[in-house]
């Protein structure tokens, strides 16, 4: 069965970016891209991939719904 969900460990890129920082610089940093980051130019990249990859597989998305942006990402 495939997976179709993403994840981020925000935790652990922070410390793959910082790998001198103290575990707890590391979940002060986290926990502050949890809460404010804006997630939702996430889904906008990920639309735009759609795009791409319809065009790519001659899918048409002209007639079809038009796209209903809701987010539902969350941080682990």
């Amino acid at each position: 069965m495939t997976d179709f969900n993403l994840s981020i460990d925000v935790l652990d890129v922070v410390g793959q970016y910082y790998p001198g920082l103290s575990m707890n610089e590391r979940r002060r940093i986290a926990g502050a891209i949890v809460e404010n980051f804006d997630y939702a130019m996430l889904c906008d990249d990920i639309h735009e991939y759609i795009l791409d990859c319809a065009a790519y597989d001659n899918i048409n998305l002209n007639d079809k719904v038009a796209p209903q942006i809701q987010s539902h990402l969350t941080a682990i």
